[in-house]
C-alpha cells in the first residue's frame, strides 16, 4: 500500500512541479515581452517627433529667391548652433549656452556681413535665423523677394546672387525634444 501512495504522491508532485514551471516560464515571458514592447514604444515616440532639417538654394520662381530652410521632419528642431560663413571666411557663430550678451548677435551680424560683401543692393536682401523650427514649415534665411528679383534688379544683379549663394556655408546644429543632436549642413559643391 505505501508503494501506491508513494505512485500517487509522485503523480501529484510531477503536476504541481510541471505546473509551477509552466507559470514562470509564462510570467519570464510576459516579462519579456513587457520590456521589448516599452523598448518598441519609446523607439516610436523618438522617431515620432524626429526632426530633419535641409537647406536649399532657391533661384527657381517662388515667393523668394535665396537660401530656404525646412523642416521635413515629424517633430520641432531646437536649434542649439549657427555657422555662417562666406567664401570660406566665418561670418556668425550663435553656440547655445555660450556666454556673452551678443551671443544671437553673432549671427545676425554675420548675414548683415554677407549682404554688405555682394555689390547688388543689399537693402533687397532680407535675413533671418530661428531658434525653434516647427515641422512641415520653410523658412527663408537669405532671400530676395520674387517682386524685388524681378522688378529691382538686373540680369547680371541675379547672377551675382546666385553665384553668392554657391559661396555661402550654413550649419545647424539642432536636436529632438528627446534631445538627440543632429547637424544640417548647406554647402553648394561643384
Amino acid at each position: 500500500m505505501s508503494n501506491a501512495n508513494e505512485d500517487r504522491a509522485h503523480k501529484i508532485l510531477s503536476r504541481v512541479n510541471i505546473t509551477t514551471w509552466a507559470t514562470t516560464v509564462i510570467a519570464l515571458a510576459a516579462v519579456v515581452v513587457s520590456f521589448w514592447t516599452g523598448y518598441e514604444t519609446r523607439r516610436h515616440n523618438r522617431l515620432s517627433v524626429k526632426p530633419l532639417l535641409g537647406i536649399a538654394g532657391n533661384t527657381a520662381p517662388g515667393p523668394e529667391y535665396g537660401l530656404i530652410l525646412s523642416n521635413d521632419g515629424a517633430g520641432p528642431a531646437l536649434v542649439t548652433g549657427w555657422k555662417i560663413s562666406y567664401k570660406n571666411e566665418l561670418m556668425g557663430e550663435y553656440q547655445e549656452g555660450k556666454q556673452g550678451l551678443d551671443n544671437w548677435n553673432n549671427i545676425e551680424m554675420g548675414w548683415l556681413k554677407i549682404r554688405e560683401k555682394l555689390c547688388i543692393r543689399p537693402d533687397l536682401i532680407a535675413c533671418g535665423s530661428y531658434n525653434v523650427i516647427r515641422s512641415g514649415q520653410r523658412y527663408p534665411i537669405f532671400w530676395i523677394t520674387q517682386t524685388d528679383w524681378n522688378k529691382e534688379l538686373s540680369k547680371e544683379n541675379r547672377q551675382e546672387f546666385s553665384e553668392a549663394l554657391k559661396q555661402i556655408k550654413v550649419e545647424i546644429d539642432y536636436e529632438s525634444i528627446y534631445r538627440e543632436r543632429n547637424t544640417c549642413v548647406y554647402e553648394m559643391t561643384e
